[in-house]
């Protein structure tokens, strides 16, 4: 069984952020690698790493859906370099 840290989780959530290169992730996306613990995260993005993350809710039928977003010109190429996925031919 895999053990993800609490840094693993905040490094997985960020790669998912920077990947979106400012458009919004939904949170499902965000609860897939975050865990319920999620919005502990977003706060330690947002304050031990001083990133801008915005969020934007709406209203539809009685729920509410999210998404989340790093501000555009959050400094996180000089912090974390390319985060893109390498793929490898078949």
């Amino acid at each position: 069984m895999k053990h993800d840290s609490a840094d693993s989780r905040k490094t997985q959530i960020l790669a998912l952020l920077v990947r979106a290169r400012g458009g919004w992730v939904p949170l499902p996306e965000i609860l897939k690698v975050g865990g319920a613990q999620f919005g502990a995260r977003l706060y330690e993005i947002r304050h031990r790493l001083g990133l801008k993350v915005e969020n934007r809710k709406e209203h539809h039928s009685g729920q509410t859906h999210s998404w989340y977003r790093l501000q555009t010109g959050a400094p996180i190429d000089s912090l974390f370099g390319d985060l893109t996925p390498t793929r490898y031919p078949d």
